[in-house]
């Protein structure tokens, strides 16, 4: 049985690093599920660096380790590899945001 670690999003990136997209600078630290970026994003996924952002219930985003393909809505790349056999989830304690 895999281990499981819940992170808010401030330590998944104090601790794991997001990079940007150097692919489609507009995208900021985002990648897109099709084309050229997910072309990158499988290059990473063998070393432990992708993150997928999902829809979770009550339409609260999850961020999760690896590479989801339900719900999924883009993926991140990370300079630091997560542990193997660890599962994580990463939520943002103020989302949804009000305005």
């Amino acid at each position: 049985m895999n281990k499981f670690i819940a992170l808010t999003d401030g330590q998944w990136e104090d601790q794991f690093k997001p990079v940007d997209n150097i692919i489609e600078p507009d995208n900021d630290q985002r990648f897109e599920t099709y084309g050229k970026e997910l072309d990158y994003v499988r290059l990473m996924e063998s070393e432990r660096r992708v993150w997928t952002c999902v829809e979770g219930e009550d339409d609260k985003l999850i961020t999760v380790n690896g590479m989801a393909f339900v719900n999924r809505l883009y993926y991140y790349v990370c300079d630091v590899p997560y542990e193997p056999d660890t599962d994580y989830e990463v939520t943002d304690p103020d989302y949804p945001w009000e305005g």
